[in-house]
Formats: C-alpha cells, sequence, structure tokens
C-alpha cells in the first residue's frame, strides 16, 4: 500500500499549493490494490478564469476513474463525496465537474449525487460536447466513507 500511495504522490504536483489540489485515492483494505482515483483543485479562480470561460470553474473535481473490474460498487459515489468533504473543509460552496455529452453512465452517476447541468455544448473535447455540472454543497450533503458505500471494504487515501 505505501509503495502505491508513494507512486501517486511523487507524480503529483499539489504539493507546494497548501493541499488545495487533492488527489483522493480507493483502495482495497485486503492489500491495498488501487480500485479508484479521483483529482480535486481547489485553488482560487484567477483572472485566466474570467477571460476564458472553457476553464473550469473551481474547486473543480476531474479524472474520476474507476477500475473496470470494480465499477458499480459504490466506489465512485463514495470518490465523490470524499471530493465535496475536502471541497467543504476548503470552505467552498460548490464543486463543478465536466462529462462528455453521450456518457450517459457518468452523468446518470452525477445527477443521483445532486449535481445538475449548469451548461451544456458551450465546450468540446476531442470533438465530443461537454457538459458542465454543478452541485451546491452543504455540510449535511457530504459524508464520509463507509463500509456501506463499497461490497468491498476500501480506504480513501488523500493525496495533497
Amino acid at each position: 500500500r505505501l509503495k502505491t500511495f508513494l507512486s501517486l504522490e511523487s507524480t503529483y504536483p499539489g504539493a507546494s499549493d497548501g493541499g488545495l489540489r487533492s488527489m483522493i485515492v480507493a483502495c482495497r483494505n485486503e492489500d491495498g490494490l488501487v480500485l479508484g482515483f479521483a483529482e480535486l483543485d481547489c485553488r482560487p479562480k484567477t483572472e485566466l478564469h474570467e477571460k476564458d470561460p472553457t476553464l473550469a470553474p473551481r474547486p473543480y473535481m476531474y479524472n474520476l476513474a474507476v477500475d473496470q473490474r470494480w465499477k458499480r460498487r459504490g466506489i465512485a459515489a463514495a470518490l465523490i463525496k470524499m471530493c465535496e468533504e475536502k471541497a467543504l473543509e476548503c470552505n467552498r460552496e460548490a464543486m463543478y465537474l465536466k462529462v462528455r455529452e453521450g456518457n450517459e453512465a457518468a452523468t446518470l452517476l452525477y445527477q443521483k449525487a445532486g449535481y445538475e447541468v449548469a451548461s451544456s455544448g458551450d465546450e468540446e473535447l476531442n470533438g465530443t460536447k461537454v457538459l458542465l455540472m454543478k452541485k451546491t454543497l452543504v455540510p449535511e450533503s457530504s459524508a464520509k466513507l463507509t463500509e456501506e458505500s463499497s461490497a468491498e471494504a476500501t480506504k480513501v487515501l488523500t493525496l495533497s
């Protein structure tokens, strides 16, 4: 487990920004196998955000991924909740993400987690339109990872 954690940590650029960027990693308890991860950027907006509307608003969750063999077991939902908790710790009131238009499984997952489409079709990624989704965060809407979140007990490590 430590080896995987140190490997991820050594390649992650967030160490110099006071923990405002995080990689959240879900690992299997028994052997530390990485099951999924997500990244979160809680840095404040910059002047560039005002000039370029295609830049992701912050806080912004991105690169959410779960190993194919572990999908549909609550791991993605747990990672989303952990990102929300981290955003709340950074005193943020909303969280954003982007999803490719037509990715029905991901869009449904985010909608179930309380996200709504904030804008659609204004941006493309590799020729595919992208939806911007947003959720207003309140402390009660975020919860710590529990054993109920997954059929297998997982542990979530946060790299800041």
